[in-house]
């Protein structure tokens, strides 16, 4: 996949909020015990966040 450069302004925020959108979705789960759907090789599945605040999408974001 490459990076590409956007000219229009909604889009240059995109990566950046579903990060956020992302980290927000693990820290409700966290709090209500309950899981999210990821895809992994491939396949959607249901994963408990960790209960450590480091998620692997802020490891994998830097």
């Amino acid at each position: 996949m490459n990076p590409q450069r956007h000219t229009d302004d909604d889009m240059r925020g995109v990566k950046a909020a579903l990060l956020r959108a992302a980290k927000r979705a693990r820290d409700l789960a966290r709090q209500t015990g309950t899981s999210i759907v990821v895809m992994r090789d491939g396949k959607l599945v249901h994963e408990v966040p960790p209960p450590d605040h480091q998620d692997q999408t802020t490891a994998r974001s830097t």
